[in-house]
């Protein structure tokens, strides 16, 4: 509809821009934070908001919306893993007036003292660039924004992974590692998820982590009884998590912190194939209601 842009791994430089915000959140995360939407909701930890009524920030369901046409079939705006994925859009019919929507996320930095990333899968629909789309961060609670990305346009209703260096960020805006730190993902347009069409606008998001990635892989935090089996291993391996209470999310990823794959399992056992990975070390992070945890895993 609007335009094409290669698949590929996006290194973001960082954008001079102040935004000013009227809001602030009331609950900030602990890091590591890591959210695949999966609960239908967003946590305590988010706070959105929209210029107008017809704005929407929220999860939707991957077989909610459809892009394409009749000729050349529909496509389901699917989350990148799982069912749910965060939406931002505006619900009209594009004679509205655009609309900025926001959707804030609080994070407690107070306490991190290694490098910190912020990593996310990203999806569009026809969206056009717009000098108000993009992420911003506040170290103030959202009384003054910096923005320091700008992923508004990729190929339409395809994923791509994006990874931004908060250190460098954060130092070359002059801010802080502070306990009211935000993280703002805004998009500004005036048309909705299609559904079963390809006049629309929008922004998806999926797996939005921050961490502090782990230099060396042999430091790595084991505080329950999972066990990964066989490891090493040249092909497949079994994650064993004991009792399951609630759902556990994973991610692999290099021990430079780029994520591989991920998922969401609720069974005691679930089986990794790394026959298609390089050979080498990667992390395997488990995240729970009872936290985080870290395992070294080979591929021979």
């Amino acid at each position: 509809m609007k335009k094409s842009l290669q698949m590929m791994l996006i290194s973001f430089g960082l954008l001079a821009c102040t935004l000013t915000g009227y809001a602030q959140p009331t609950n900030y995360a602990p890091i590591p934070y890591s959210t695949g939407f999966e609960t239908g909701t967003l946590d305590m930890f988010w706070f959105t908001q929209s210029t107008l009524a017809t704005g929407r920030v929220q999860p939707w369901n991957s077989t909610t919306f459809s892009y394409g046409t009749s000729s050349t079939g529909y496509t389901f705006l699917a989350a990148h893993t799982g069912t749910y994925w965060l939406g931002l859009d505006t619900d009209g019919s594009g004679s509205y007036p655009n609309c900025t929507n926001q959707a804030w996320l609080g994070l407690d930095l107070s306490a991190v003292t290694g490098s910190l990333q912020l990593s996310f899968w990203y999806s569009e629909v026809a969206e056009e660039p717009h000098s108000d789309d993009g992420i911003f961060i506040s170290d103030n609670g959202g009384v003054t924004f910096f923005k320091i990305a700008d992923p508004s346009t990729a190929n339409y209703t395809q994923w791509r992974y994006y990874n931004i260096n908060l250190d460098s960020a954060i130092a070359y805006h002059g801010l802080t590692k502070s306990a009211t730190f935000v993280v703002k993902f805004q998009e500004y347009d005036n048309w909705p998820f299609p559904v079963n069409s390809t006049i629309a606008d929008g922004m998806m998001y999926d797996d939005i982590d921050v961490s502090t990635p782990l230099s060396n892989p042999d430091h790595v935090k084991r505080t329950s009884n999972v066990h990964v089996f066989p490891n090493p291993t040249q092909d497949k391996m079994t994650v064993d998590l004991g009792q399951v209470t609630s759902s556990i999310r994973y991610q692999l990823t290099t021990i430079t912190g780029k994520q591989i794959t991920s998922g969401v399992v609720n069974a005691p056992q679930f089986e990794l194939d790394l026959h298609k990975y390089e050979r080498g070390v990667y992390l395997l992070l488990l995240f729970s209601e009872n936290g985080t945890e870290t395992i070294k895993v080979i591929r021979q």
